[in-house]
């Protein structure tokens, strides 16, 4: 995913440049297209001046150097800004219960689930193709020790240790 919003990002960084360019180049050319040249008439040599035929509205720097200076103030005078800092890492560690088991095919994870969810017990189950872990948030040792005995009838072999978070 990422490397599409990458590719996207350039993608659309270059289509803005291409069209800058392209726009530069078109009005570039529009300007030559509405200049004509005449001949001088003062100088006895034909020399080609640039004219143009109409007058038009005029260029944006024009219209730019046409604009008087303004007298601004600050919409604020006092400027303020806060900050939350994390102090989480000062908060006490909180007591949880990381459960190993020695089994991580889907009928092993399938009983799993379903002995701590009858148990209602929050867990958070991280699972990889090397390892399986299983935190369990409870301050309980009694109801761990039941999950334990509980999975055994499933040939599940699972022991538990505690983990401070």
């Amino acid at each position: 995913m990422k490397k599409y919003f990458f590719f996207f990002v350039l993608v659309v960084l270059f289509g803005g440049f291409v069209g800058t360019v392209g726009y530069i180049f078109l009005d570039a050319l529009k300007a030559d297209s509405q200049a004509h040249f005449y001949p001088a008439e003062d100088i006895g040599e034909e020399v080609a001046v640039e004219k143009n035929i109409e007058e038009k509205e005029p260029s944006w720097l024009e219209r730019f150097s046409l604009i008087k200076p303004r007298d601004y103030s600050p919409a604020a005078e006092r400027f303020s800004m806060s900050f939350e800092v994390d102090t989480s890492i000062f908060n006490p560690k909180s007591k949880y219960y990381q459960l190993k088991i020695n089994k991580s095919d889907a009928y092993s994870m399938f009983c799993l689930r379903q002995t701590l969810n009858s148990y209602q017990v929050r867990y958070s189950l991280i699972k990889t193709p090397e390892f399986t872990e299983i935190f369990l948030e409870t301050n309980e040792q009694k109801i761990v020790d039941e999950i334990v005995s509980r999975l055994k009838n499933y040939e599940i072999n699972a022991r538990f240790e505690e983990v401070w978070l």
